[in-house]
């Protein structure tokens, strides 16, 4: 049996890895971004500041640039002495580094990475202990179980740092993000809420809350990140898959599409006000319905190619196109009432938009009526 994106002749997006390279303006200088790190241009001079193990960018100011420095009580402990793995020590810089230019203005069942890289036909790396969990629960979870991350501004900060996952996040550049519209910040705040994200992860984890310098990372006073060693994100993973099944063969593209799939149990940071985390939300949910419209188009199974769609249409209930495709599959099965289901349901949703089917949708439904 042919695939059903050749019944249906519907163009499918192709999902794909970008490696950015990207030359900004910051304090000044010319940042010029390539593979190998960050070259800094400006001043007296230029130089080079490597990426480090992970991949994050870490800008050394010069003596007279403008640092956003933290409390001395920050900096790590000396006497916490975390160690290194072989996983750690040989871990390769990656590749599609991103630099982001602040703005001015219980136990779980959840797969894992290992288990998610195998189905996905990879050789799974060691996978670090603990996962925030952003997309469709709010959680950490790690060898202790599950921790819950409930509160607005700690899933905000978390999801901040999974935003920033190659970039340091100042305290300046965090706050503004966290609480642009107030004039007046507490001085408290946001410490207090690094203090509950670290003390929720090391919670996860079994750690003792004084590891929690080690979870949440203050790189020489430069910013935070979540330390890749200890902690990955589920939408980390999800990216990685998609980035990955992009050079893939047909069938290992699949694969890895249906575990990013599996990875998606509902909006990425939902309930989150902020412009930035509306637009991240809306980029992971674009990116799992063509996720789905790609599974839908390969499969051989039309009740299973109907379950990709109508997940699809769940998350972009206004995409016609996916509603076709689904009247199509329903009128081949013999679904006749199905297909009236369906179109009902699209008509609805644009009614509240004061919108109507496009043309060749009406065609199509009358055309498949009339089949009945």
């Amino acid at each position: 049996m042919k695939p059903f994106s050749a019944l249906r002749g519907e163009n499918v997006p192709e999902l794909g890895r970008v490696t950015m390279v990207g030359l900004a303006a910051v304090a000044g200088s010319w940042l010029l971004l390539n593979s190998r790190g960050l070259i800094v241009l400006g001043g007296t001079g230029w130089r080079r500041r490597p990426a480090d193990r992970s991949g994050t960018v870490v800008v050394q100011p010069e003596q007279n640039d403008v640092r956003d420095t933290e409390p001395e009580e920050d900096e790590q402990d000396a006497s916490i002495v975390e160690p290194r793995t072989p996983h750690a020590m040989g871990a390769a810089v990656e590749q599609d580094i991103r630099v982001a230019v602040p703005e001015h203005g219980e136990k779980s069942d959840a797969v894992d990475d290992a288990e998610i890289a195998e189905r996905a036909g990879a050789t799974a790396e060691p996978s670090p202990p603990g996962r925030v969990r952003l997309m469709g629960v709010n959680q950490v979870e790690g060898p202790n179980g599950l921790a819950h991350t409930r509160s607005e501004d700690l899933r905000a900060l978390l999801g901040l740092l999974a935003e920033n996952r190659r970039t340091l996040v100042t305290r300046t550049h965090a706050q503004d993000r966290l609480w642009p519209e107030l004039v007046q910040l507490s001085p408290d705040r946001f410490p207090n809420v690094l203090k509950d994200a670290r003390a929720r992860i090391c919670e996860a984890l079994g750690r003792p809350t004084s590891h929690g310098k080690l979870v949440i990372q203050n790189i020489a006073t430069n910013g935070y990140r979540l330390n890749p060693e200890l902690i990955t994100c589920d939408v980390w993973v999800f990216r990685d898959l998609v980035a990955s099944s992009g050079a893939a063969g047909p069938g290992e593209k699949d694969t890895k599409l249906a575990a990013a799939a599996e990875l998606y149990a509902g909006p990425y940071l939902a309930g989150l006000p902020h412009a930035w985390a509306q637009a991240a939300s809306r980029r992971v949910a674009r990116d799992m319905v063509r996720i789905l419209s790609q599974l839908a188009a390969s499969e051989t199974d039309p009740e299973r190619a109907l379950s990709h769609l109508e997940k699809a249409t769940g998350i972009e209930d206004t995409a016609e196109h996916l509603y076709r495709s689904r009247m199509q599959l329903y009128a081949d099965l013999g679904r006749v009432l199905d297909v009236h289901h369906c179109f009902d349901e699209l008509s609805e949703v644009l009614k509240h938009r004061a919108a109507k089917p496009e043309r060749r949708t009406v065609d199509l439904y009358q055309q498949l009526s009339a089949m009945g």
